[in-house]
């Protein structure tokens, strides 16, 4: 081993007494109670000589070891034992006061909290009274729609309907004066004892047959010429299923007894081809024969078989 070598060695040495905690504190404790001597050797003008005298004068003592030996132990020691007598009476105000911390945190956090929710809830309520609004305008316009609808579709049943009603009439009318010229040819052919025309219906042919039937009849009875053309006027209106009514009716004081709806609708067809006449009286309907019914209904009822 060099001399170096011994020198790093002690070097070590020096470090790691002077990093145990009692070297430490002696060290530091020296410096600060022998600040003065340490700063007269290092920076004085002085011979060495000088300073060494003035240093063993003034500052040699058994103080200059002894207070830093106690400071050192004191530091060491004494006062780790304290911090921890003051840390133990001082945890429960440091957890008081870092609860209290944290109290204050969390009472920040809730009203920022409730602050957010506020203005969440005001913008809900904005957003949502506008949509409730669009919702209500949409509601109304699709309720005006379907208003300007409806009375679209009204009309148009309307229209259609008039349509309807103008074509059922033309149509009831075609068929009344089709009607009416078949009836007025077979009587005409009647009359002339030609054949009727072709084109006849069968039922119109079975109407015409009980007319021929009947104008036998009216020939044969005594009347003046015009009662006899009126009553063959009349007669040349009636069908198979009037005549029949009429050979079958009651009458009663020169009224036709009806019991049934459909004997009241022969009734209101046979007013308005003069066979009767419609009269309430204290809201009993009757149907008294005019003049030319009872002739025509008595010449019925005489006993003339007509066809069945």
């Amino acid at each position: 081993m060099d001399f170096f070598d011994f020198l790093k060695d002690l070097s070590d040495t020096t470090k790691e007494r002077l990093k145990t905690p009692l070297s430490g504190a002696f060290l530091w404790s020296f410096i600060i109670f022998n600040w003065r001597p340490i700063l007269f050797l290092f920076f004085s003008e002085e011979s060495i000589e000088n300073k060494i005298i003035v240093i063993n004068y003034e500052y040699c003592s058994p103080a200059a070891l002894g207070w830093p030996i106690l400071l050192a132990f004191f530091y060491t020691l004494i006062i780790p034992r304290l911090m921890l007598l003051i840390d133990k009476n001082l945890s429960k105000t440091n957890d008081e006061r870092v609860t209290k911390r944290y109290d204050g945190i969390e009472h920040k956090t809730l009203q920022k909290k409730k602050v957010a929710k506020a203005e969440y809830e005001l913008k809900n309520i904005e957003s949502g009274s506008q949509s409730i609004d669009e919702l209500l305008t949409q509601i109304e316009g699709l309720k005006d729609s379907n208003r300007n609808l409806q009375e679209s579709i009204k009309q148009i049943n309307e229209s259609h309907k008039i349509t309807v009603d103008e074509l059922q009439n033309s149509l009831k009318l075609a068929n009344e004066i089709n009607e009416e010229n078949y009836r007025k040819s077979a009587i005409d052919a009647l009359k002339n004892d030609s054949a009727p025309p072709i084109n006849i219906s069968n039922s119109h042919v079975e109407d015409l047959e009980y007319f021929r039937q009947f104008k036998i009849l009216v020939d044969n009875e005594k009347m003046s010429r015009s009662v006899k053309n009126k009553v063959l006027q009349i007669g040349a209106m009636l069908t198979k299923a009037e005549f029949i009514f009429l050979q079958d009716s009651q009458i009663s004081d020169g009224n036709i007894m009806i019991n049934e709806l459909e004997s009241l609708n022969m009734m209101r067809s046979f007013t308005e081809k003069g066979l009767v006449q419609e009269q309430i009286q204290q809201g009993v309907i009757s149907f008294p024969l005019t003049i030319n019914g009872a002739i025509i209904t008595n010449l019925l009822k005489r006993g003339i078989t007509l066809p069945n």
